[in-house]
């Protein structure tokens, strides 16, 4: 046995072990022996588990932002008096779903593989020993490129009447709508108007206004963009829309 001012062997043969430290842990037998011969007696363990003490976080959750389809982890660990146990809860402390998509790390994180929007919210990391409970949260914020609910159509109509090409999309962050004629940003006037659902309203419309109109869908994450066509016609003249003074003859092509 190694010399050590703490480790003292009484006359009655008891070892004694001052200030028991972690690196005392280990099997130990006592032996006796003399010219005779020797004897053991059973080995015994020593276990250190030290003194008691409440956990405290080495590592906390964080708010994490993470694309739709993509993985993310949670971090978390602990240190205590007994080693704390680390479990993980979601909401309304509810506990996490039994799913193939995640998984408790060695360390004690939380991970999940193939993300989706019902995956975004609240989840907090619980350590426990027999000392006391401690608990951390963070959020996962699940972002996703734009995706239409709604797409333009392709319109044909006459010049001086109203058309609206409706335009809606979702995602994380919400995207914003914005609409371009031919490529080129379309300025916003009397006329032409972006509702706030994202519909382009035009007024009276005219023969210069035919052409291709795109709708984008933009957030932080990317942007989608679908197109329609405008068509317009001129009014013609109609038997319908016709007057001549009395006694005068009018040709007219229709």
């Amino acid at each position: 046995m190694k010399e050590d001012a703490r480790l003292n062997l009484l006359e009655d043969g008891t070892l004694m072990i001052q200030n028991p430290q972690e690196t005392d842990q280990g099997i130990y037998q006592c032996m006796a022996k003399n010219v005779a011969g020797e004897v053991k007696t059973p080995e015994v363990t020593l276990r250190y588990f030290g003194t008691p003490a409440r956990p405290s976080f080495v590592i906390q959750p964080q708010n994490t932002e993470v694309l739709v389809g993509e993985g993310v982890t949670l971090e978390c660990s602990a240190t205590g008096q007994p080693q704390p146990r680390i479990t993980w809860t979601r909401g309304d402390r509810s506990p996490i779903p039994t799913d193939p998509r995640i998984t408790i790390t060695p360390s004690g994180g939380l991970y999940i593989q193939e993300v989706n929007q019902e995956d975004a919210g609240e989840y907090t990391c619980f350590a426990t020993n027999t000392v006391d409970t401690i608990h951390s949260t963070a959020y996962i914020i699940v972002q996703a490129i734009p995706q239409f609910t709604v797409i333009p159509q392709d319109r044909n109509l006459f010049e001086g009447h109203n058309v609206d090409f409706h335009c809606e999309a979702q995602g994380n962050p919400q995207p914003v709508i914005a609409w371009t004629k031919g490529g080129n940003q379309l300025s916003v006037d009397r006329r032409h108007q972006v509702l706030p659902s994202g519909t382009l309203r035009i007024l009276r419309v005219a023969l210069h206004d035919q052409g291709q109109y795109e709708c984008q869908a933009i957030n932080i994450v990317g942007s989608k963009s679908t197109s329609a066509h405008l068509i317009v016609q001129a009014r013609g003249l109609t038997p319908d829309n016709l007057s001549c003074p009395p006694g005068d003859l009018y040709s007219v092509d229709i």
